[in-house]
């Protein structure tokens, strides 16, 4: 089996069942320009970004303070994550700007990198050519930037590190090599491990072929299997690491200005802007709540506060309304108790009083019947005696002590 011809670019589509389709031959001016697998690969790819990109911004119109579902959800995560922990955390303030090709670069990577994982169809990332072209917009791209922000002066200036003049012969060429180096280890990283793991696809299955025994089959296609799975695996992390390292340049580069700035920039109107507009808009409306909450938080806090303290001055006022009773009352009850025990004892005297009275009233009375009725009695025993007996006048005075 020739691992080579399934990684190498040609002008043979070679598809499973169907067999080789040769592509066109196509001259523009007496040059070649020929579709090659892999260009017929990076072309399906900017197809589905392009859709994608439709699709995101017709799902994303009216939906941009509503939870997204199904794929717009899967692809707002993805660009959230792009957004929120490369683009803001490597770049800052200006990540708005650069986020658009970042998001490009990423997505149609990463589909790259998938479309290559279905069985036939070769992976445009394994191309040098193609992975030097994205290092090289990138390399563009950050340099122009740094042109833009600093100056061609500023920009020069970089070359020199700050050093003594002394130290230019050494600090200039390194710096100059430093400048490609970067480039050219995006270029080499993505181009290095998507060739690396379809070569080792390749050969496990290769295994088959070359023992020509039933006995491989298995332990090839498990290998074959772990292999894929870690493919996949791979795919994602290589369009995540070009793509933070694309950041990363780009931050550096424009370091200085954006620091001293510290202003937020928004980028170019693209097929990007409708989610990025509506992760911007779920978060501002978020940061609102967060801070409506705090800030409910913090009146309900100065509330219960407020309501303590009165409950406080309440319950104090109260104690103190019950205590000023309670003495109020007791003053009164001891005034009471003394004003009656005065009454009664004034009552007792008064009473005593009259009774006296009425008791000397009444012997003073009864002097008076007596003496009234001794005086009556002698009178009628005078009177008797001249015209009674003994015995007669006895009668008379036993009749009138009995009506004593």
């Amino acid at each position: 089996m020739d691992v080579l011809h399934h990684v190498v670019d040609s002008r043979v589509f070679d598809l499973p069942i169907i067999g080789a389709i040769p592509l066109p031959h196509i001259e523009l001016l007496g040059y070649d320009i020929s579709p090659t697998k892999h260009v017929i690969i990076m072309w399906v790819a900017m197809l589905l970004l392009i859709a994608m990109g439709f699709y995101v911004k017709k799902k994303s119109k009216n939906a941009s303070m509503t939870a997204p579902k199904g794929l717009l959800n899967f692809i707002e995560v993805l660009v959230d994550f792009v957004r929120t922990n490369i683009a803001k955390d490597y770049i800052g303030a200006k990540s708005e700007k650069y986020l658009p090709y970042l998001l490009t670069v990423f997505f149609f990577i990463l589909l790259c990198n998938f479309l290559g994982l279905v069985p036939g169809i070769p992976t445009a990332t394994g191309n040098i050519a193609v992975t030097m072209t994205l290092a090289a917009i990138t390399f563009f791209i950050t340099h122009y930037s740094a042109i833009k922000v600093h100056g061609i002066k500023g920009w020069l200036t970089h070359f020199t590190g700050g050093t003594p003049i002394g130290l230019w012969p050494i600090m200039i060429p390194v710096e100059i090599i430093g400048i490609f180096v970067k480039p050219f280890a995006l270029m080499v990283r993505l181009f290095a491990n998507m060739t690396a793991g379809h070569i080792a696809i390749g050969t496990l299955i290769g295994l088959i072929f070359i023992f020509k025994n039933w006995g491989a089959i298995p332990v090839s296609v498990a290998l074959t299997l772990a292999i894929y799975a870690l493919e996949i695996f791979v795919s994602l992390v290589q369009a995540y690491v070009f793509t933070l390292l694309s950041a990363l340049f780009i931050g550096l580069a424009i370091e200085e200005h954006h620091e001293e700035e510290g202003h937020h920039e928004k980028g170019h109107k693209t097929a990007w802007s409708p989610i990025i507009k509506g992760l911007t808009d779920r978060e501002n409306k978020i940061q609102k709540a967060i801070t409506d909450a705090n800030e409910a938080a913090k009146q309900a806090l100065l509330s219960k506060e407020k309501s303590e303290s009165i409950i406080k001055e309440a319950h104090a006022e109260a104690i103190k309304i019950v205590k000023e009773a309670t003495e109020r009352a007791e003053r009164q009850r001891v005034s009471l108790e003394e004003k009656t025990k005065k009454e009664i004892s004034q009552m007792l005297e008064n009473a005593k009083k009259e009774i006296e009275m009425s008791k000397e009233k009444a012997m003073s009375e009864l002097r008076e019947n007596v003496t009234e009725m001794i005086i009556k009695g002698s009178e009628m025993i005078l009177k008797a005696e001249l015209e009674l007996s003994d015995s007669k006048q006895d009668d008379l005075l036993n009749r009138l002590l009995s009506k004593e």
